[in-house]
């Protein structure tokens, strides 16, 4: 009895070592065969130029014109947006190898966020979170003041990279908000500042509501304030309305 113990155990130790033997081929040969060669990228920089379009990246890549988008209009892959309807993106051709090489090493980095190839229907003439419409008077109320409680920790005058950190969105997204005047800023050493009554302005406007390509934590901002929304009492609106100031000076 104890020698049959003995060897069934024997037997489970050889099996363990055998699979974790072919995990590691395996996983070196995944490896060997995803991950971008030195050849591969002299190859890329020699037949394209200096920069290609979003189509072009997207063949080289193989990836869908969804996750491209994605990657560009987040500032995931840097890019120029030159704000055509067509031929939008200009990318550094350099800057596709470098995606080339760290997608395979950290792939999470480069993943779209859970919700984001999820279609979404509504019919609503008001405006619509989670497919419940509310009324522009209640968004207004609570957006506002979700907002203003999430920047009263945060310092009076703001960097791009504190925006980052805030929104979940790129510190390239937040530079090209600055430049095209949709975030209101101002230059400090050669980089753009943004006090916190005008950030707080921008976080209730259409501009940042408007999103396409929402971050994880812009989603989640989305659920907070629907949460509130339909949790708590709202003040009588029409009074509360009239207070609420969106000026530069007020937060």
């Amino acid at each position: 009895m104890i020698w049959r113990e003995f060897g069934e155990n024997q037997s489970n130790i050889l099996y363990s070592k055998a699979l974790l033997i072919l995990w590691l081929y395996l996983n070196k040969f995944i490896k060997e065969n995803t991950m971008i060669t030195k050849e591969q990228c002299d190859e890329i920089l020699t037949n394209y130029p200096e920069y290609i379009s979003k189509e072009q990246m997207r063949i080289l890549c193989h990836i869908s014109k969804k996750t491209c988008l994605f990657l560009l209009e987040s500032g995931t892959v840097p890019s120029i947006d030159t704000g055509q309807k067509t031929h939008r993106f200009l990318v550094k051709t350099v800057d596709v190898i470098t995606y080339l090489k760290h997608r395979d090493r950290n792939p999470k980095k480069y993943k779209p966020h859970k919700n984001y190839y999820v279609k979404t229907n509504t019919s609503c003439n008001e405006f619509s979170i989670k497919n419940e419409c509310v009324s522009r008077e209640e968004l207004m109320i609570v957006t506002r003041r979700f907002y203003k409680a999430l920047l009263d920790s945060e310092q009076d005058v703001l960097t791009t990279d504190d925006v980052s950190r805030i929104t979940g969105y790129a510190t390239a997204s937040v530079v090209k908000w600055c430049q095209k005047g949709k975030l209101r800023s101002f230059n400090f050493k050669r980089s753009f500042r943004i006090p916190k009554p005008w950030m707080l302005k921008f976080l209730c406007s259409e501009a940042f509501r408007d999103i396409k390509i929402k971050s994880e934590r812009h989603i989640e901002f989305n659920n907070e304030i629907h949460n509130l929304i339909i949790g708590s009492q709202l003040p009588n609106q029409s009074t509360y309305i009239e207070s609420l100031s969106f000026g530069d000076n007020e937060i």
